[in-house]
């Protein structure tokens, strides 16, 4: 019985938390209208120019969260 414990003590450490869920899903949002943008335009290019744009408005305005804040 204690293996069970011990098992569901580590897989709770690992998982991800609120803050790091959110940027997963922001960044992933962004790679799907970077490919819509870029599928538009027909480029690469375009479309990592808009990749980096959404991420970095995303960063610039709050959204995307790399640290704790305060901590």
């Amino acid at each position: 019985m204690r293996g069970h414990r011990d098992r569901r003590r580590r897989r709770r450490s690992s998982t991800l938390g609120a803050r790091q869920k959110l940027n997963i899903a922001y960044f992933n949002g962004c790679l799907i209208l970077a490919a819509v943008i870029g599928a538009v335009a027909g480029s690469g290019l375009v479309f990592l120019l808009a990749l980096i744009a959404l991420v970095t408005i995303g960063y610039a305005s709050g959204d995307v969260r790399p640290r704790r804040r305060g901590g």
